[in-house]
């Protein structure tokens, strides 16, 4: 089982427990774990052929049912209804979840894409995370270079009083270029995995 499932798993049971005594509710969480490899947490259902919504704690706002379901556009009444469509189907379940402390819950956003669009194009929760990563670390090599040239300009101009000092500059430039550079080339790699997954 890959980590991204076991999260999604972890994700789900704690969202069973919270829906305790609502039957329906706990059914539905223990539907999705049972076909968790087709489940993605996304922030937007729009597009998603099949669009499950589950609002609990204070971020049920009345009269917002605790779910909604729809299956290629269509509504459906219960969970039972949905376990019968869904063993007709293959595609993708998107599951937008609203929860008490939701923001902060470091499984649920790490297994959190944007839309449908992230789940057609593979972009799993893991390749969203490495491609922000990826620019946070394009940023500081571009500081780093900027520190760097700026150090090997001050040292051209010979101030032999700060040569010390600026050498020890550079070095930290360049520890932090080589840094910075062998994680992206593992997140690009990560990423290429991913989407060829």
């Amino acid at each position: 089982m890959s980590e991204e499932i076991r999260l999604k798993v972890r994700v789900l049971q704690r969202l069973s427990i919270a829906a305790y005594p609502d039957a329906m509710l706990v059914y539905l969480c223990g539907l999705l774990m049972g076909a968790v490899h087709r489940v993605h947490f996304v922030r937007d259902l729009t597009g998603a052929p099949i669009a499950v919504q589950i609002n609990m704690g204070r971020a049920r706002v009345w009269p917002t049912p605790p779910w909604q379901a729809s299956v290629g556009g269509m509504d459906f009444p219960d969970p039972l209804t949905l376990a019968s469509a869904l063993a007709h189907r293959s595609e993708p379940i998107c599951v937008k979840a609203s929860f008490d402390g939701a923001e902060e819950d470091e499984e649920f956003q790490r297994v959190l894409v944007d839309s449908y669009a992230d789940v057609v194009a593979g972009r799993t929760a893991g390749v969203v995370q490495a491609e922000s990563r990826m620019e946070d670390l394009r940023s500081r090599i571009d500081r780093a270079l900027d520190i760097y040239n700026e150090v090997r300009r001050l040292m051209e101009e010979g101030d032999e009083a700060r040569r010390a000092e600026l050498a020890v500059f550079q070095k930290m430039a360049q520890e932090e270029l080589q840094a910075c550079t062998r994680e992206l080339r593992a997140l690009e790699l990560q990423v290429t995995q991913g989407n060829n997954a």
